[in-house]
């Protein structure tokens, strides 16, 4: 096999481990969220950004890599896809290959559908946040007190909600 694939294994294989973690991280974020715990919230969102940026520069890596392959072994192609690239290495040796390609479209897909989870937990607990504060700003400006003659008096009570003549 030649060293260009050895890489390339290697690439694939770093990417899902971190994915691997990325799931991990995305799964305890969904509980944390569930239990509004916010401090550990804000420790996996960062756990979750540095391996995001692992991803960044292995995919970078990857796509160097199968550049490289590319042009050593069909000059006139570029950019093709990794089941393709796949291809070109001898039959008995693609299937590390397309079992690591398979799991990796497999941890992405889950990662995926914890972010989609994990998106609507927060949107709906800001929501839940945001109707809080309406009601306690609409509740404030409608205080009103009385007058002396019964009548609603339209200034809101500045001091105290509490009725002095009753």
């Amino acid at each position: 096999m030649d060293k260009k694939f050895d890489e390339l294994k290697t690439a694939l294989s770093q990417e899902l481990d971190i994915y691997t973690s990325l799931v991990k991280t995305a799964e305890s974020m969904n509980r944390s969220i569930k239990e509004k715990s916010v401090d550990e919230v804000k420790q996996l969102t960062s756990r979750f950004d540095t391996y995001i940026e692992q991803v960044e520069r292995l995919e970078s890596r990857r796509l160097e890599i199968c550049d490289a392959i590319v042009k050593e072994h069909k000059p006139q192609k570029q950019h093709l896809n990794l089941r393709t690239i796949i291809t070109l290495l001898p039959e008995e040796e693609q299937r590390p290959f397309l079992d690591i390609r398979t799991s990796l479209k497999a941890k992405i897909n889950e990662l995926s559908k914890l972010n989609i989870s994990n998106e609507l937990l927060l949107k709906e607990s800001l929501a839940a946040i945001g109707k809080k504060f309406e009601l306690i700003t609409h509740s404030q400006n409608n205080i009103a007190g009385y007058k002396h003659t019964g009548n609603m008096d339209k200034d809101p009570v500045r001091k105290s909600i509490v009725n002095h003549i009753a």
